[in-house]
């Protein structure tokens, strides 16, 4: 009987081998687009589907497989559920069939942002829904604020994580460095501090050499190297390669860019204020997929539609790139005591810039009483009866309208 089930899976594999690569590209491109429509709740909302669609019911990877992929994926800079989304697709249809995964599962948030983009421009100036906005700032830091609890609960163990998240929170609050690597400098500062803390034990045997010409090290001075060019080109040019920084250097979760947004595109390039930047992060908390779909709302306000696909491009470029090339690379050498120990430092680092971007965003939305309760009441409906934040945003945006018309002139 087991010889029967086992030559019946292999009669299996044979034929999903032989089916047609379109027919697995259609499959890919129709599961990952309907991920990416229905897809809310962060990161873990796209996973838990990923895994209940391509593993629990198509089987088109093993629950071993998945797993890795997840471990592969959380430990790359960029947007978690993409990189996955990637990694499924090259392990079911190849190369492209991860390029295409990962542009279906992108297109539904890109679409919904855009098209909430153009509203806003069109509609955002009227006095009634500048005054929604404004109540929708404090509902915001409460979301990073709970962001911040939860991730930190089972993160700062000891006195030195505790040490580092404070280094780099005062990093970003007093910058020594040009505004356009204090980031960067930030966090790779911390995971070489991590390294020399944390990366002690013996190494694992050193990886053969991959066959292919890009690794993980080529990708380390982009982003800074792309700074050279900022200075007198297109505003196309410069969306890309801040973006693609952004992307590039994200580690933890998407409101980790909001202090580099706010000191780089706001204060320096001045693209937007740091109302419209809360606005934009309020429209990404009501919209599926990744929280890195703001930079379509940041692009389309600095060149429209051109701007909101090269800023989305820009930011997801590294997400592909990671996910498709350096995998091999990372599936070497993740046990390494050093690269265990760079995420050692890197973990609580971001810790420190969320707390960061708490005081800066918090310093222009919290004016008064009505933003004080409001951010405390968000965050208490956060923690204790878990409300989705889309609720509490559309709530705050209907209350500041209201207060704007029963408050007298």
């Amino acid at each position: 009987m087991a010889s029967l089930s086992g030559k019946r899976e292999q009669e299996n594999t044979a034929m999903k081998e032989a089916q047609p690569n379109w027919r697995r590209f259609a499959r890919l491109m129709a599961v990952f687009s309907y991920i990416g429509l229905i897809g809310f709740g962060g990161a873990l909302g796209p996973i838990g589907l990923m895994e209940t669609s391509c593993v629990k019911r198509r089987h088109w990877l093993g629950s071993e497989a998945f797993q890795e992929g997840l471990v592969i994926a959380t430990l790359f800079p960029g947007a978690t559920a993409l990189q996955l989304a990637v990694y499924i697709g090259s392990l079911y249809a190849g190369p492209l069939g991860g390029l295409l995964s990962g542009i279906s599962f992108l297109l539904p948030a890109f679409l919904l942002m855009l098209s909430l983009s153009w509203l806003y421009v069109l509609y955002g100036t009227w006095p009634i829904i500048e005054a929604g906005f404004t109540w929708i700032g404090p509902v915001v830091v409460a979301i990073i604020m709970s962001t911040l609890y939860e991730m930190g609960r089972g993160s700062l163990k000891t006195l030195v994580h505790w040490s580092i998240g404070c280094l780099a929170c005062l990093g970003v609050l007093f910058p020594i460095f040009p505004l356009f690597i204090n980031l960067p400098i930030i966090l790779l500062s911390c995971g070489v501090l991590g390294m020399i803390l944390y990366g002690r034990g013996p190494s694992p045997p050193p990886p053969t050499k991959s066959s292919s010409p890009v690794t993980l090290h080529s990708f380390v001075m982009l982003p800074l190297a792309f700074q050279a060019f900022l200075e007198g080109v297109p505003p196309l040019l410069s969306l890309a390669v801040e973006f693609f920084k952004v992307g590039f250097l994200l580690f933890g979760c998407g409101f980790v860019m909001i202090p580099f947004l706010q000191q780089e595109l706001v204060e320096h390039l001045h693209w937007l204020t740091t109302q419209q930047l809360l606005d934009g992060i309020a429209l990404a908390q009501i919209t599926p997929g990744p929280f890195l779909v703001v930079a379509t709302f940041i692009g389309y306000k600095s060149a429209g539609i051109a701007g909101a696909l090269t800023a989305t491009g820009a930011v997801f470029t590294p997400s592909f790139l990671l996910a498709s090339v350096a995998t091999p690379l990372l599936l070497r050498i993740r046990h390494s005591p050093r690269v265990k120990g760079f995420f050692q430092g890197v973990t609580p680092a971001v810790l420190g810039v969320l707390t960061a971007s708490i005081v800066l965003l918090a310093q222009t939305t919290i004016i008064d009483g009505w933003t004080l309760g409001i951010a405390m009441i968000s965050f208490s409906l956060l923690f204790l009866r878990r409300v989705h934040p889309a609720f509490l945003i559309g709530g705050a945006l209907i209350l500041g309208m209201l207060h704007v018309l029963v408050t007298p002139s």
